[in-house]
C-alpha cells in the first residue's frame, strides 16, 4: 500500500506467508514495524543441523521466525510513534502528522498528536469509536474525524493516509512518561463509560445542601468528591454527591 521496499534479512524478525491465518503475507521487522503485501524472496533456503537444505517459497509459508536478538523491538532514536492500519501495516513515524488528528467527544472537539497523546486505538472490533489516552493521563472515548493526513514514515518517507484507515497510533514513551506510570496525581473527574479528564473546577465556590442548609466550599479545599449510588449507600432512590 505504501510502495516497494527492499528489506535486509538481518532486520527481519519473522515472515508470515499466505499459508498463515491472515491469508496474506507479512514481514515483522526487529524494530517493531510490520509490512503487509506480496513478497518477493530469491533463493530462500533453510539449512538444518543434519545438513539437509530445504528450498522455501515465502508466499506459501505459514511462519518463519528468526532467532531473537537483544535489539528486538528497539526502534531507532528518530522514531517517535507507530501507526497501524486496518490492512495490517505498522509503520514507524519520525515526526508530527499534518494536520493533527481531530477527535470529537461529547464535550467538544480537539486536536491530538505526538506531543499530547500516548496512544489512540479502536474501542473494539466493529466499533467506530476510538479510545484516546493523553500524556496528561486523561482518557476518553471519541470519534476520529475523517480527513487526509501526511505521515512522515521511517521506511517510506512522507505518505498520505485517510484517518479512517488508521487502526491505532502509539507514541514512543519518553523518560518522563513511563509505560507503567498510570497513577493519576492531578485533579481529575471520572465520568461514565470509563472516561477520565484532567483539570480543575472553574468555580470560585461550590454550594452543597447539607441538613437543609447551604454550605459553600472552595474547590481547592476538596480532596475527593463522588456520587454515591443507591447500591453503595442506604438504598435511597436518588444519587447524591459525597464530599
Amino acid at each position: 500500500a505504501f510502495g516497494r521496499k527492499v528489506v535486509p534479512l538481518e532486520t527481519i524478525a519473522a515472515i508470515v506467508g499466505k499459508g498463515g491465518d491472515l491469508g496474506r503475507s507479512r514481514i515483522y521487522l526487529r524494530d517493531g514495524q510490520i509490512f503487509s503485501g506480496p513478497l518477493e524472496v530469491k533463493d530462500l533456503k533453510l539449512s538444518m543441523s543434519s545438513g539437509l537444505v530445504i528450498q522455501l517459497r515465502a508466499e506459501s509459508l505459514d511462519a518463519l521466525v528468526m532467532r531473537e536478538t537483544p535489539e528486538d523491538l528497539k526502534p531507532p532514536a528518530e522514531v517517535r510513534a507507530f501507526v497501524e492500519t486496518f490492512e495490517g501495516d505498522r509503520l514507524a513515524v519520525t515526526g508530527e502528522i499534518d494536520p493533527l488528528l481531530r477527535v470529537t467527544t461529547p464535550w467538544g472537539s480537539r486536536d491530538v498528536g505526538i506531543e499530547t497523546m500516548r496512544w489512540l486505538s479502536c474501542a473494539g472490533e466493529g466499533r467506530p469509536r476510538r479510545v484516546v489516552h493523553l500524556r496528561d493521563m486523561s482518557r476518553f472515548h471519541a470519534f476520529l474525524d475523517e480527513a487526509e493526513v501526511s505521515v512522515p514514515t521511517l521506511s517510506f518517507g512522507s505518505r498520505k493516509m485517510q484517518t479512517n484507515d488508521i487502526r491505532s497510533f502509539t507514541c514512543v514513551q519518553t523518560k518522563s512518561l513511563k509505560d507503567d506510570d498510570d497513577e493519576v496525581v492531578h485533579p481529575h473527574v471520572v465520568l461514565a463509560g470509563g472516561n477520565l479528564l484532567i483539570g480543575r473546577l472553574d468555580l470560585s465556590v461550590l454550594e452543597f445542601a447539607v441538613m437543609n442548609e447551604t454550605v459553600p466550599v472552595p474547590p481547592d479545599q476538596i480532596k475527593v468528591m463522588q456520587n454515591l449510588s443507591a447500591e453503595e449507600g442506604d438504598g435511597a432512590a436518588s444519587e447524591r454527591p459525597i464530599l
